[in-house]
């Protein structure tokens, strides 16, 4: 998925520094710049962005108050990257639970971690996995997705509907993309934690059951009596609810975190 930016920066030198970095991103698309208040409230109020980055002195104003002006044109803030090269704004920053702050000149480990951040909190917030394939973006709802495995350094996405889709990215890269209640309990397996229904961390295994009430067909021949003619008629179907209980193996790498994320709960 893409996402759009602006630039409120009053340093010409600082802006290109930032622009130049922000090209290694393409999925982040430069939609405008301003260099004044004044400037910065009317580009932002227009384009509405996904993503600011606000220098924090702009002349004789601060980029926090740019913040209190701009809600105004907002249900919900755009995400918001403070840029400064005094360092004293950093605490106020923190404060204010902007998504990151960054020091002038800016440091490409630094703003690697800020959108790294954004992304997460976009997932999170809108619970949507946006995947790139070669025919297209796809979307999956996070909530849909039941566990992910894999498979000779790509991943299988499992939904609960127990499709499964084929996606040329590692499980590593899922692990560091996908919201804190995915949980990696295996070198293969990534689980959707609302689905677990039972850890046993004696023989090393985690059980799913997604509870959809998928309901299957089955051939089942039985013999009715119809009361008004007395005549027998067939009936070969019946309804049952689908196994939709899957059990994967989990490993000693992963189990002291697997307990203390899982077993937080009252014993009896």
């Amino acid at each position: 998925m893409n996402f759009t930016y602006v630039i409120i920066e009053d340093n010409p030198s600082a802006k290109q520094t930032l622009k130049n970095e922000l090209s290694n991103y393409p999925f982040l698309i430069n939609i405008g710049e301003a260099g004044t208040y004044s400037e910065g409230k009317k580009l932002i109020a227009e384009k509405k962005p996904a993503l600011i980055f606000l220098d924090v002195e702009l002349g004789e104003k601060k980029g926090y108050d740019l913040i209190n002006d701009i809600r105004q044109f907002f249900h919900r803030l755009p995400k918001i990257i403070m840029t400064t090269a005094h360092t004293k704004y950093g605490k106020e920053s923190t404060n204010n639970d902007y998504l990151y702050f960054l020091e002038k000149p800016v440091d490409p480990d630094e703003l690697f971690l800020a959108i790294e951040k954004f992304k997460n909190q976009h997932i999170t917030e809108n619970r949507i996995l946006d995947i790139k394939k070669i025919d297209g973006h796809y979307f999956y709802a996070l909530d849909d997705i039941y566990y992910l495995k894999s498979v000779s350094n790509k991943t299988i996405i499992v939904k609960t509907d127990m499709s499964e889709s084929e996606v040329s990215k590692s499980l590593k890269e899922f692990a560091e993309l996908l919201p804190p209640d995915f949980l990696r309990v295996h070198k293969c397996y990534i689980v959707n934690t609302k689905f677990v229904e039972k850890l046993n961390t004696n023989q090393r295994n985690i059980v799913l059951n997604v509870k959809s009430g998928i309901i299957e067909l089955h051939k089942n021949k039985q013999e009715f009596i119809n009361l008004n003619s007395g005549n027998t008629f067939g009936f070969d179907e019946s309804l049952l609810m689908k196994n939709t209980k899957v059990e994967l193996p989990i490993s000693n790498l992963y189990l002291d975190n697997i307990k203390s994320t899982l077993l937080i709960y009252h014993k009896i």
